[in-house]
Order: C-alpha cells, then structure tokens, then sequence
C-alpha cells in the first residue's frame, strides 16, 4: 500500500471526528514531521499515485485550511488526481475544492478543461454542476437549447 499516517488521517474511520479534530491531527503531524526532518512523508505516494491531499478532499470533515497547507507540497498531477478521487467517489462537500479551482484559475489555466472532463468521466452530476456554476468555466461549456456540450 505504501501508504503513512498523512495517507491513515484522511481516511474517515470515525464517524464523530470534528473538522478541528481533523485540522489539529493535521497541524500537530506536520509540526512534527517539520522537527523531525520528515517532511518527506507528506509527499509520499501510495501504490496507486495518491498522496495525502488526493485523499485529504474526500474526506468529509476536510476543509478549505487543511487543504491549502497540503498544496504547496504538490504539482498539479497530483490536483487532478484530487478532483478525480473526488468525482470517482462523487463527494457531496465542494468546499475543500476551492483552493485547488483557485490555483487552476491562477496558475494553470491551461488545464482547467481536465476538470469538466474528469466530472463527466465519473458521471459526477454534481460537481459537473458545481463546475458549470463557477464563473471561470462558462467558457467551456456551449450552451446550445436544453443540452450542454462540453
């Protein structure tokens, strides 16, 4: 699995864990990691590419703080990879997206269109709506009468 405990602290285990349960878990893992010289194990990658932030915007208590204090960490492979978990497991929570739609509208403009793509690859209706409603993506969807072409 290859997985460590920034990969174990986004997997929802407890059903009654707080968002500041979460972001002190979080906050006291990477101070510690910081101290200890092992910074290294937030960029780790499980057997199937995922770091932690892939797993970070799954989880339901995950939000927008948590997120931006992982993303520094990453490239924008793995931010694809977050969205793609995301529409695969169609989360009901945008929130924890935000950041990463922020960086896609400021520094990778050129990909954005993967997002759209990946929604409608996991028929995630939701975040394909979610999506549609964001300002900056009304340029790649033509509306044409009642359908949507992307």
């Amino acid at each position: 699995m290859n997985a460590n405990v920034f990969h174990f602290i986004f997997v929802p285990s407890d059903p009654l864990q707080t968002e500041a349960d979460l972001e002190k878990m979080i906050n006291l893992l990477c101070d510690a990691a910081e101290d200890n010289n092992k910074s290294y194990l937030l960029q780790s990658r499980t057997l199937d590419n995922r770091t932690p932030l892939v797993l970070a915007v799954c989880h339901p208590r995950c939000n927008k703080t948590m997120i931006e204090i992982l993303m520094d960490k990453y490239d924008i492979h793995q931010y694809l990879l977050a969205f793609d978990l995301a529409a695969k497991r169609h989360i009901e929570k945008f929130d924890s997206l935000e950041p990463l739609i922020n960086h896609f509208n400021s520094v990778a403009i050129n990909q954005r269109n993967k997002l759209i793509q990946i929604a409608c690859r996991h028929n995630c209706v939701k975040m394909l709506e979610w999506l549609i409603q964001k300002e900056d993506f009304s340029k790649f969807i033509l509306k044409k009468k009642l359908n949507y072409i992307i």
